[in-house]
């Protein structure tokens, strides 16, 4: 599905791929404004420049581009509560995007672990997006491994970029370390509501009277 391991790790370059930074950071910006124009009504549709639609339909189905188009997606279902090409549409978008963020997880972990900030972005918007099997014990655990003594987390391949911080006794990376919290805390919260979470207790327990509201219903209701 992919080529050479060596040619693969050119994902990197996000400008070579569609959205690009600038790109993704307009069109975050056009929903940002959206929002906010319609601050007083609630909103099912979001009406977005053409060119952010195209990107996320045509956009590149690999590394960083992909994960960001999946983003916007949850950005839009889960930050705005509105749909981007209609509730079909970014249901079956999410699903396909999400289903080629997995193969390339799968492919990561194969050779190594290289990209571990890319992959826990995938773990963490579509695992947030219902797509519970990226919550996979391995994956988090190779995650963890990477966990700094300051409670941050690195990523060795990552050593030079200019967000890293070098004053901990390990690096620091802020996007590894954003990332890896977003899905350890997805996955904290799938087993909460999978194993502690009966209809029949839960709401009885005085001891976890917050627990509830992690059972947030993140479905938009289409009529």
């Amino acid at each position: 599905m992919y080529s050479d391991y060596k040619t693969y790790a050119d994902v990197k370059a996000i400008e070579k791929w569609e959205p690009t930074p600038v790109i993704l950071d307009e069109c975050f910006v056009a929903l940002s404004s959206y929002e906010y124009k319609n601050r007083n009504r609630k909103v099912k549709f979001c009406e977005l420049p053409v060119s952010c639609k195209n990107v996320l339909k045509t956009g590149t189905d690999v590394g960083f581009a992909l994960s960001h188009r999946i983003l916007f997606l949850a950005a839009a279902r889960l930050g705005v509560g509105c749909f981007l090409l209609g509730k079909l549409q970014d249901d079956v978008l999410k699903g396909k995007l999400c289903r080629e963020a997995y193969d390339e997880g799968r492919y990561i972990a194969m050779n190594g672990y290289d990209f571990i900030g890319l992959m826990m972005e995938y773990v963490a918007v579509c695992s947030m997006l219902g797509h519970t099997e990226f919550l996979r014990r391995d994956w988090l655990e190779e995650s963890i491994r990477h966990q700094t003594t300051a409670g941050c987390f690195n990523d060795p391949s990552n050593a030079i970029d200019k967000d890293v911080s070098h004053e901990m006794e390990r690096p620091c990376d802020m996007h590894v370390t954003g990332v890896s919290v977003a899905a350890i805390t997805s996955a904290v919260r799938w087993i909460l509501e999978t194993d502690y979470f009966s209809d029949n207790t839960i709401y009885e327990d005085k001891k976890m009277p917050l627990l509830p509201f992690l059972r947030r219903d993140y479905l938009i209701n289409s009529d």
